[in-house]
């Protein structure tokens, strides 16, 4: 397991393994007992060299993540529960997201919050709790979500923005 791979994501982690045969892999953190569907998971294609992203890690506790392990015809042929920990969110996340019941959950498992005043971009699951964030900073325009679970992300650092030139000319697929 390693936590925090590309030092850009704190929470999260990847799970690294080359089982004999080949298998495909879900990944589960298990959410707070007190939320009905609170559970984030992930699945891999099948194979045998398996980098499993774990997404959806709780700051600042020791996170439930279960690992299952499927054959080709879809059965479960083994897994395990791994045990993460993860440090506390940066003071200044603290409290950012305050909860409303207003109607029907989301269809969402996350929010994604970015651009703007927003320090880090960050993503929170019905309950407010933030269960991912990035450590850098980008413009203030934020980050673009595009297919396939990715998004552009503008780098802050590459030019001063003037009034002529808003944007920076520099982005990143993450």
């Amino acid at each position: 397991v390693v936590q925090h791979p590309y030092q850009t994501s704190p929470l999260t982690a990847l799970v690294l393994f080359n089982p004999k045969k080949k298998v495909s892999v879900k990944s589960t953190v298990k959410g707070q007992e007190s939320l009905e569907n609170s559970d984030f998971s992930g699945e891999t294609e099948l194979g045998t060299e398996h980098r499993v992203p774990v997404l959806g890690l709780y700051s600042g506790t020791t996170n439930e993540v279960l690992i299952e392990l499927f054959n080709k015809d879809g059965k479960q042929v083994g897994e395990r529960t791994l045990e993460i920990q993860t440090d506390p969110l940066p003071e200044k996340m603290e409290g950012l997201v305050d909860v409303y019941q207003s109607g029907e959950d989301t269809a969402l498992p996350l929010v994604l919050v970015t651009g703007q005043s927003t320090a880090h971009s960050f993503a929170f699951d019905k309950s407010g709790e933030i269960r991912w964030y990035l450590s850098d900073t980008s413009g203030s325009y934020g980050e673009f979500p595009i297919s396939g679970g990715k998004f552009m992300y503008l780098d802050r650092d590459t030019m001063i923005p003037t009034y002529e030139k808003p944007h920076t000319p520099k982005m990143y697929e993450m």
